[in-house]
């Protein structure tokens, strides 16, 4: 609205041209209605971005005026010739009139105040833009990876809209904030207790020969990522670098050297003890995750848990810097729950 004034003011002052004034006009009718169409609240500062409303402020005579006065005015709109038809302008025409006829079924029905901005769609594309980009890029989810991807947004109350976004943010979280639609009893005693308890007996989890290979090449990323000390990279790291055991095949192929002589180039193959340490990250995560999903530091759990591992004490006693073992499982960890 600033912007509007100040091009009145340039006109009057004669910076611009009085030519301008129409285009100026045109703009404030322009802004005025979408005012009208986006309002949220009773009692803005703007009177025209007031909810449509009988009682007091009392704004149906000036708004529905408005609207109507609109309605007409785009009606008289002449593009070209007269035989281009713009989409954009009949779309808001048929806009003006469902506002007017919503309004007058809200009045039959006992409502007293209508709120336009709750019947455009900004919220909902606001939600989809989130859900897209739920678990990396995904424009086209099934309804599996829809289902999943709203139930974490859900529980992790992250219902922003996407950086990306071409929708104004529309300030209703509440679909998205799970303790909110809880009863406050509920939520006294979510806030106050640890979430799901973990397992005493937890699951086995079955470890193929695939699976094998990729916590293997993961493990050779982990040395060469956190890994500076010499002393301790011997350790944890294979000084030869051919592939001699099946679950170092994966790194082989990955390096794109020889296949045939399974020379893994400047990948790093991890020692047997670190492997078995990667390993035991695997399964920590894989029995527990789920039930600490809703517990802060949910990472922090699962590292502990994997620290408190006989590998994970076996390897301790030999490096030079033993903290790098759970700087190492903490990676790891977030590698894993970032797709969940």
């Amino acid at each position: 609205m600033f912007k509007i004034t100040y091009l009145f003011f340039c006109i009057v002052a004669g910076i611009l041209p009085e030519e301008s004034r129409e285009t100026a006009e045109v703009i404030l009718k322009l802004n005025d209605l979408l005012d009208v169409l986006n309002s949220r609240s009773k009692y803005d500062q703007c009177t025209w971005k007031r909810a449509i409303s009988c009682n007091k402020p009392a704004t149906e005579e000036h708004h529905v005026r408005l609207l109507k006065e609109a309605d007409e005015w785009l009606g008289r709109w002449v593009v070209g010739d007269g035989s281009v038809r713009i989409d954009s302008i009949g779309g808001l025409r048929q806009t003006i009139r469902g506002v007017q006829a919503i309004w007058e079924v809200c009045k039959e029905n006992g409502s007293t105040a209508l709120c336009t901005r709750r019947l455009n769609q900004d919220g909902v594309e606001n939600l989809f833009g989130v859900i897209r980009q739920r678990g990396g890029d995904r424009d086209h989810p099934d309804p599996t990876q829809f289902r999943h991807a709203y139930r974490h947004v859900l529980v992790n109350n992250l219902m922003t809209p996407p950086e990306s976004a071409n929708c104004e943010a529309d300030g209703d979280n509440l679909i998205a904030a799970l303790r909110e639609v809880l009863p406050h009893s509920e939520r006294s005693r979510q806030s106050q207790e640890e979430a799901a308890p973990i397992p005493e007996r937890p699951l086995p989890v079955f470890v193929d020969p695939v699976t094998e290979n990729c916590v293997g090449y993961v493990a050779g990323y982990l040395v060469c990522k956190h890994c500076e000390c010499e002393g301790c990279r011997k350790v944890l790291s294979k000084e030869s670098n051919v592939a001699a055991i099946a679950s170092e095949t994966l790194a082989a192929l990955k390096s794109h050297t020889s296949i045939t002589s399974m020379d893994v180039g400047s990948l790093h193959l991890p020692t047997p003890d670190f492997l078995s340490f990667v390993m035991r990250c695997y399964v920590v995560f894989n029995q527990n995750a789920s039930s600490l999903l809703l517990r802060h530091g949910i990472c922090r759990a699962l590292v502990a848990l994997v620290m408190q591992s006989e590998s994970a004490k076996a390897l301790k006693d030999r490096l030079c810097h033993p903290g790098v073992l759970a700087k190492i499982a903490s990676t790891y960890m977030r590698l894993m729950l970032h797709p969940l």
